[in-house]
């Protein structure tokens, strides 16, 4: 009932009046199953309600209410992501530049074929199309977190002197780079939200002394992405 609340209040600023009322004939069904399941929960009761399979429905909801408002979202980001994203700023990243090129195309053919399908009617192809965000993780939200933060820790590792010492933190970070550059920012942007901030206070304290014993807080952040990305 909740969803359907929210679904009607979107339809009616869309001015899909024919959805509308098919939302409003299915909430009137649920009410009756409601009324039937809480007067005597019986096995036949529930398994009628079951069968008619109202989700599926809610679905048909959802992607016409609410996945236009995504798409919108989602093209300010991707407009967003092509200016963060320029060869100059990817380079400081450590990021590939062709594999990186290429996992934002074919994020934005997914969306092309997802507003496509909503267009046509058909919710089915339209959630398909989705799982390359919900699923695979091409989220433009994701990939913009990775790049603004791999840009951020490596501005700072360029002010670090000491070339090994460079090399040693570029270790520890190059598996979220390898995460990104195959498409997989989801997990990539997790790892970097458990060391990002002590890897940054690490960085700072190094850049602000050269004797400043890093090795076991290096080490540790070292350990903890072997844990989540496996030691290969």
């Amino acid at each position: 009932f909740r969803e359907l609340n929210r679904f009607e209040k979107l339809l009616r600023k869309l001015g899909l009046g024919q959805d509308l009322e098919k939302l409003i004939a299915l909430r009137a069904k649920l009410k009756q199953f409601d009324a039937g399941i809480a007067s005597g929960c019986t096995r036949d009761r529930l398994q009628e309600f079951w069968d008619e399979q109202v989700w599926e429905d809610i679905n048909t909801f959802r992607c016409k209410a609410e996945l236009p408002q995504q798409f919108v979202q989602m093209e300010r980001e991707f407009k967003r992501l092509d200016r963060q994203a320029a060869p100059k700023r990817l380079a400081v990243t450590g990021l590939n530049a062709e594999q990186f090129k290429a996992n934002i195309e074919k994020a934005k053919q997914a969306l092309t074929v997802a507003k496509a399908a909503v267009s046509s009617g058909s919710c089915e192809d339209a959630n398909e199309a989705m799982q390359t965000f919900w699923e695979e993780g091409l989220n433009p939200g994701e990939m913009m977190g990775i790049v603004n933060r791999l840009y951020d820790l490596g501005g700072q590792l360029k002010r670090v002197k000491d070339a090994n010492v460079r090399a040693e933190f570029q270790e520890v970070l190059q598996p979220i780079i390898d995460a990104a550059n195959e498409g997989d920012f989801r997990d990539a942007n997790q790892a970097m939200n458990d060391i990002y901030n002590e890897l940054q206070q690490l960085l700072y304290k190094v850049i602000a002394s050269r004797r400043y014993k890093y090795a076991p807080r290096r080490d540790k952040l070292e350990l903890l992405l072997e844990g989540k990305f496996g030691k290969d």
